[in-house]
């Protein structure tokens, strides 16, 4: 557990440093924000895509959930994990969208 916890840790720094180096760029005016949005005209909103990022969101979401599920199903104590479980989960999506918005403005 110990050695989960430092690797945690070390994966979260990375991810710390990118979304750091996003906010001075921002700040500084060195970061275009205009590229983190993927639809720039009217045709690149077409059906196909759509519905791939609709499926992706909905997939990923059924899993995470279902998997969160049964994780607190084998806690001793599911009515006080669950609820740390879901803000984890919050957190490391917020942390993921901050690096995503972050490395589109930098690319």
């Amino acid at each position: 557990m110990k050695a989960n916890v430092v690797l945690t840790l070390v994966e979260m720094s990375g991810l710390g440093l990118v979304i750091v180096v996003g906010l001075f760029a921002a700040v500084g005016g060195r970061a275009g924000l205009s590229r983190v949005v993927a639809f720039e005209t009217p045709a690149d909103k077409g059906w196909f895509l759509a519905l791939t990022t609709a499926t992706s969101l909905a997939f990923a979401a059924m899993i995470r959930f279902e998997d969160s599920v049964n994780m607190a199903e084998e806690t001793k104590d599911p009515v006080h994990i669950f609820p740390r479980m879901l803000t984890g989960l919050s957190v490391t999506g917020l942390i993921y969208v901050l690096v995503s918005v972050a490395s589109f403005a930098l690319a």
